[in-house]
């Protein structure tokens, strides 16, 4: 890494915990810096820095943008920062985080919820019918984003108070009863910084925000929030947001750092990971460390960002053969016949669905069929505009094309399409039947 010139020159290693001291973030970079210098070519000193705020995008920024871009200035940012781009699809003006070069990851990390044991709460399944307030820090942080998620998907009753700076302000509000719990938070580090309240049975982990769990607590039989879900698609975005945790303690450096001090830095890294004084004062402060090397996590990023594009490609088709569905459904209730310029259309998106166009039920029996699906859907719509129902000249129609639920339309053309099947024997029964068979089974596995 051309050390010894740093050594020289009086320079230091400089690592940004971007957490406030006393944190999880501040304990495994202090760890970590006793042992790094002496891997460092030249062994130059390590000293460690805080600098919270914004779910550690100000760290993130300083080394991006301000810091020397030299090796001698280390970033350790929250997961958060690090996937925000990924999920959001915004990069920040001041970093982007697809651009740092990674040195390499300290632990793989099992995020809890937590709650004093004399919270009204004692479960999280009481949590799914009875408010609890926890405390959090700013968007990007798991602290604040792991409870929305809970709250928003599953319809956990959080009531999310933020703008705490890191996880050691958010404990002591819990400690001084402000708060009555927190999400988002390493069990490896609140144990380790707190094993009184586990020990005395003042706070007690409610859930685990992971997609295996933590042995110890599996063993406590601790419930993983996933277990909640009520749909595949729910576990799936659960699973999704819980895989970050395989890189839940990233450590960057700018993204103009030359390649050689880069590899030499993550060589280092990866060898005070393995120091034998690194392991024994993380057993003794009982922190976990299962490290991930740089080149692994940097490509780890890159997989990542490439599945999102696909991902957002995928979703738009979706939508646009969901938009073709409601159109055509309306199209059937409507006209004996559908105009040419459907077929079309339909042609364009997908040429297996030439056949369904092709056939066509007489106007009447549709409405019919129409009113009777809508008017049995309708029981189980709630009040919004968005899903009302309205009576027009004895036909019922969707308030609003644009909002029409996609699995409405795909009962109404199976239930079409098997009626159909039924009354012709044509070459195309047994494809039409399979077809509406596949669409009803999907519109139930969605509910």
């Amino acid at each position: 890494m051309q050390g010894q010139t740093i050594a020289r020159s009086g320079r230091t290693v400089t690592v940004v915990a971007a957490s406030s001291p006393g944190g999880g973030y501040d304990l495994y970079a202090r760890l970590i810096a006793r042992v790094l210098g002496r891997h460092i070519p030249g062994n130059p000193g390590v000293v460690v820095t805080n600098m919270p705020g914004a779910a550690s995008n100000v760290a993130a920024a300083h080394v991006y943008s301000v810091a020397p871009r030299d090796g001698t200035v280390i970033g350790a940012l929250f997961m958060g920062a690090v996937v925000e781009p990924l999920f959001s699809g915004k990069t920040r003006p001041t970093h982007d985080m697809s651009r740092f070069q990674y040195i390499g990851n300290a632990n793989r990390d099992v995020y809890v919820c937590l709650i004093r044991t004399d919270a009204p709460v004692k479960t999280f399944a009481q949590a799914m019918e009875q408010e609890v307030v926890v405390g959090g820090t700013a968007e990007g942080a798991s602290t604040r984003d792991f409870p929305m998620l809970l709250k928003n998907l599953l319809g956990v009753k959080f009531k999310v108070v933020s703008g705490y700076p890191g996880s050691r302000e958010i404990n002591l509000a819990i400690e001084r009863g402000e708060v009555q719990g927190g999400c988002g938070e390493t069990w490896s580090s609140v144990s380790a910084t707190y094993p009184a309240w586990f020990r005395d049975g003042t706070v007690k982990v409610l859930a685990q925000e992971d997609r295996e769990g933590y042995p110890e607590l599996n063993r406590q039989g601790v419930p993983l929030t996933r277990d909640f879900a009520k749909t595949d698609e729910q576990r799936k975005i659960l699973d999704l947001i819980y895989s970050q945790t395989a890189f839940g303690r990233p450590y960057v450096v700018a993204p103009d750092v030359p390649g050689e001090r880069v590899a030499a830095l993550r060589k280092a890294f990866m060898a005070a990971m393995a120091d034998p004084d690194l392991i024994a004062e993380a057993r003794r402060i009982q922190v976990d460390v299962m490290p991930v090397a740089g080149e692994e996590l940097q490509a780890m990023i890159a997989t990542l960002l490439v599945e999102r594009e696909r991902a957002v490609k995928d979703v738009a088709a979706r939508q646009a053969e969901d938009l073709f569905e409601i159109e055509r459904a309306q199209c059937l209730a409507s006209h004996h016949t559908c105009p040419e310029a459907g077929r079309k259309t339909l042609d364009g998106v997908d040429h297996q669905v030439r056949h369904r166009v092709a056939m066509v039920v007489p106007g009447p029996a549709v409405r019919q069929l129409r009113r009777d699906v809508l008017a049995k859907k309708a029981r189980h719509m709630g009040a919004s505009g968005r899903q009302r129902i309205v009576q027009r000249g004895g036909n019922q129609h969707l308030d609003d094309r644009r909002a029409a639920p996609a699995a409405l339309a795909r009962v109404v053309i199976g239930a079409l399409h098997v009626r159909q099947a039924r009354r012709h024997d044509d070459p195309g029964r047994q494809r039409v039947q399979a077809f509406a068979r596949r669409q009803i089974g999907e519109t139930r596995q969605a509910r």
